[in-house]
């Protein structure tokens, strides 16, 4: 026997355990059918939860995949089967963010880099070297040889971080270069291929 509630006259009540867990059953049953009927009100509720709670509320997720990971896989399987064309929109936009990343990335170094040696220039404009590091994968793209944006007086030898003291040349050169402020760039890459500022930017 189990303890199940007390009378209105404070007189127990015992039930045995097969009554007991027939109506945790019938209990379920009656909530799942007042959550189907009351799907806006559960819905608010959650979310209302959620923004007081959003550490529990991440945890509570992170455990459920772990503990459905077959579930999830499918439901996402079952999703991208039907939505082949938010799919790719989908990669299309993670592309964009990945490469914008990565160009960022590059920016915030040398900036980092700049600020480290006290080179940082007050007038330096980091568009122009976000162009300037577009330009090497396209001319990655179109040659097949990789690129870097480089300091034409290095850093290390009191050059600024300023986009009048930046140009593209290939990797291969910019590490033979190294720190020399004297070294000579190959007179066909500035003839026809060094990079130039679009005019619009600046």
């Amino acid at each position: 026997m189990v303890f199940s509630h007390y009378h209105r006259g404070g007189k127990e009540r015992w039930i045995t355990t097969e009554m007991l867990n027939a109506q945790k059953n019938r209990d379920k049953t009656l909530q799942k059918v007042w959550r189907g009927e009351n799907k806006e009100i559960v819905s608010s509720r959650n979310k209302e939860w959620r923004k007081a709670n959003p550490d529990k509320a991440r945890d509570n997720l992170r455990k459920w995949r772990k503990n459905n990971t077959e579930k999830c896989l499918a439901v996402s399987r079952s999703w991208r089967a039907a939505n082949p064309q938010k799919v790719k929109l989908m990669y299309e936009n993670t592309k964009k963010d990945i490469e914008k990343f990565r160009l960022d990335g590059r920016v915030k170094r040398a900036k980092r880099r700049a600020m480290l040696l006290e080179q940082l220039h007050p007038d330096h404009n980091p568009q122009i070297e976000r162009v300037l590091a577009a330009q090497c994968k396209s001319l990655f793209v179109r040659l097949g040889v990789k690129f870097e944006v480089d300091h034409i007086v290095p850093l290390t030898k009191g050059g600024w971080h300023h986009h009048a003291n930046l140009h593209v040349i290939p990797l291969s050169w910019n590490r033979r270069k190294h720190n020399k402020s004297n070294a000579s760039i190959p007179y066909c890459w500035n003839l026809d291929y060094r990079c130039k500022i679009p005019i619009d930017v600046i």
